[in-house]
């Protein structure tokens, strides 16, 4: 079965791989590039190994396609989308995968090679885009999501990411080792209210104890000039604007191998899942941490199969509740660092790269 996976990449880890790629003259090495950093717990092994029948692509990087496209003898005026098609024909790919579904319109979708028998899209979000009916099966780890999917015509089907093998390079790290009491990464903005809340009181909290903290906060692109100019005193640039204890604790994001390291290095992760999937749990940073050796501290909810509360991750039911354990869980570092490591053991046993590959070819033959 020959697959052709597209990738994903944030723009902001991108242009943190500039530098990199610049120097990058050809598709294959802007490749290697980016998937030397970019998360790989989506990524089927098969399109990351050097086995032929699997290939990859991140199209988000435009040079990379237009590298591509001038070794094979296209026109510079030719479209991102062409050049995404010719590189599927020119493998012979049988099955188009993206993890990256939303970005594919609708004239994309129809204007797929002839030798593509199948298409599968992941979609860990609200439906946008035009394309997504043309899939032949749309894919998350959220059964609640994927059951709302189904109620508007698409096909849905469960599916897991891999453990992160990204962070296989560190170990399991000694917990006397790692440095940072806790981290947080990810988006802060006020339409995750419960989130942003958590953020407020964890920031508030740690202004009052010794903990080494580690925030790592992707905010509005407004957010620098409503909290460095007046305009972030009046609308709309005020609603970006964060609370004092939370620009105190706050640090600019980090992405891929970079991030990867400081969770190999900190004790506790806090994490909270946005409610667009309900009660089910198991975001990318829940793979992440656990990859990563860290006590992940988590909302209570429906999490995949192996997680369980209190022997691979702890869970809260209220920001109060999530403090207390903060407090319990780094003045007991034994009993942490022994639910760190079931953890750890666990995302590995039960979410191997082989066990991806083995249910996603699983899926391509049902369908």
């Amino acid at each position: 079965m020959r697959v052709f996976q597209v990738g994903n990449i944030y723009p902001a880890h991108l242009d943190q791989l500039q530098p990199r790629l610049a120097n990058c003259e050809n598709e294959d090495a802007t490749n290697a590039v980016i998937l030397s950093d970019v998360p790989q717990a989506q990524l089927l092994a098969i399109c990351i190994s050097k086995n032929p029948d699997g290939r990859l692509s991140f199209p988000q990087y435009e040079k990379g396609l237009r590298h591509w496209a001038s070794d094979n003898g296209l026109s510079s005026d030719t479209t991102l989308d062409e050049i995404l098609l010719a590189q599927i024909e020119n493998h012979r790919s049988e099955v188009f995968y993206s993890v990256n579904s939303a970005r594919h319109s609708e004239t994309f979708m129809r204007r797929m090679p002839g030798c593509v028998r199948l298409k599968v899209g992941w979609l860990g979000s609200a439906i946008v885009g035009t394309g997504l009916q043309h899939f032949d099966a749309i894919v998350s780890n959220f059964p609640t999501l994927n059951a709302n999917h189904a109620k508007v015509g698409l096909r849905t089907n469960y599916l897991t990411p891999s453990y992160e093998s990204q962070t296989d390079a560190m170990g399991f790290v000694p917990w006397d080792d790692r440095r940072t009491d806790l981290f947080f990464a990810g988006t802060f903005s006020l339409h995750h209210q419960n989130r942003a809340r958590l953020i407020e009181d964890v920031s508030c909290t740690l202004a009052d104890q010794s903990l080494n903290a580690d925030f790592r906060l992707l905010n509005s692109r407004y957010t620098k000039m409503a909290e460095r100019t007046p305009l972030g005193l009046f609308p709309p640039f005020s609603k970006v604007r964060r609370p004092r204890s939370v620009r105190r604790v706050a640090k600019p994001p980090v992405f891929g191998n970079e991030m990867y390291g400081l969770l190999g290095r900190t004790k506790l992760v806090l994490n909270m899942a946005i409610d667009i999937a309900g009660r089910d749990r198991g975001n990318m940073r829940s793979f992440e941490s656990l990859s990563a050796g860290a006590l992940m501290i988590s909302d209570a909810g429906d999490y995949p199969e192996g997680f369980e509360n209190g022997e691979t991750h702890v869970t809260y039911q209220s920001n109060a509740e999530a403090l207390s354990l903060i407090t319990h869980y780094i003045n007991e570092p034994s009993e942490a660092q022994r639910i760190a490591r079931n953890g750890w053991e666990m995302i590995r046993l039960r979410y191997s790269k082989a066990r991806q590959w083995e249910d996603f070819a699983a899926l391509c033959a049902e369908l």
